[in-house]
């Protein structure tokens, strides 16, 4: 595999604020030297106001 995947998902918010989002890590089930890391980030969530 050569290139970029790209993972969406639905969310449904139900508290506002600032979180942190762990970083993500993938590898191949049976090729452990393939593998991938996300950085960690912070999401936002405001209020409805």
């Amino acid at each position: 595999f050569d290139g970029d995947a790209t993972f969406q998902y639905a969310m449904r918010v139900q508290v506002p604020g600032q979180f942190r989002i762990p970083p993500a890590r993938a590898e191949m089930m049976y090729q452990p030297t393939v593998q991938a890391n996300t950085a960690s980030s912070v999401m936002t969530i405001l209020d409805r106001r």
